[in-house]
């Protein structure tokens, strides 16, 4: 293989890709997300998301979007997204502590996706 196309997103789109890590640098993911969402007027037209580091390959997660289809972006909508991220979550016995941090980063990168400044941690 020597060329991949990529299409170019459709305008008023915006994506992001977050993850956390122990140490910033170096370091395998906690866990990541990565969003895409179409956007008409700050609502939610459709949306990707996908979660990365919380099981054996990448999930895409259908619940969080459709807390996001059709809503307007706001930081309500994306704490409740990334909860909708972890409903039904069933970790090991020793990572229980990634389900509040997933939910968390889903959040952020929700509201980065949009355009919106995450103001809070």
């Amino acid at each position: 293989m020597t060329t991949i196309t990529v299409p170019r997103l459709p305008q008023r789109t915006g994506s992001a890709y977050m993850n956390l890590k122990h140490k910033q640098s170096f370091d395998w993911p906690l866990v990541e997300v990565a969003a895409v969402l179409h956007l008409d007027n700050g609502k939610v037209r459709d949306a990707r998301v996908v979660l990365g580091s919380v099981a054996p390959v990448p999930i895409r997660s259908t619940a969080t979007e459709q807390v996001l289809i059709g809503n307007t972006v706001s930081d309500e909508l994306a704490t409740r997204a990334g909860h909708a991220a972890t409903e039904g979550a069933v970790p090991l016995t020793s990572n229980g502590y990634k389900v509040p941090l997933l939910a968390a980063l889903v959040r952020r990168t929700v509201l980065t996706a949009a355009g919106q400044a995450d103001l809070q941690p």
